[in-house]
């Protein structure tokens, strides 16, 4: 069975970089971790703050909100 911290790799994995796809009703994303999530977790948080999520930090939310 997998560790948690490899599930998370593998997830960040699969959702890759930074993506904004009209389409998408997630609305821009990287590694998984979507701006309305993060405006939840920060007010104010940007596409900015989006587009600078580092490896690490997504880990930690996945970590802490999602296992």
């Amino acid at each position: 069975m997998k560790t948690v911290d490899e599930l998370v790799a593998d997830i960040i994995k699969i959702e890759g970089g930074f993506n904004d796809h009209p389409e998408d009703k997630g609305g821009p994303t990287k590694y998984g971790i979507s701006l309305k999530y993060l405006q939840g977790k920060y007010a104010g948080a940007t596409v900015e703050d989006i587009k600078n999520l580092t490896v690490e930090q997504a880990s930690g939310f996945y970590k802490k909100d999602f296992f």
